[in-house]
């Protein structure tokens, strides 16, 4: 690689990092969101405004730190959403199941 380029694997970083920072930002009251309906199809608006609306009961409801990450947990609660730490074990895990 030449000076100043940086790796796939540091690419791969910097997204998870910064998917990460974004799943636990509380949701703007106005919010614009991008529609793929043709690409995307109607399942993956209907997905994204499900848990919008789970996201403002629970703001709603008192529970104003409720994020994305929280929703996450638990549908997936085997999975350590609530640190950086678990996304880089989770990728050293696939990495691994590649070279085998």
């Amino acid at each position: 690689m030449g000076h100043g380029q940086i790796t796939r694997e540091e690419k791969l970083s910097q997204f998870h990092r910064q998917m990460h920072e974004n799943l636990r930002k509380p949701i703007s009251p106005i919010e614009s969101m991008p529609i793929h309906f043709y690409t995307d199809g109607i399942e993956a608006l209907q997905g994204g405004l499900k848990m919008r609306h789970i996201i403002a009961m629970k703001n709603w409801a008192g529970d104003e730190q409720f994020t994305f990450i929280d929703i996450f947990q638990q549908v997936f609660p085997e999975k350590d959403w609530q640190t950086e730490q678990g996304e880089q074990e989770e990728r050293e895990q696939l990495e691994e199941k590649k070279r085998k």
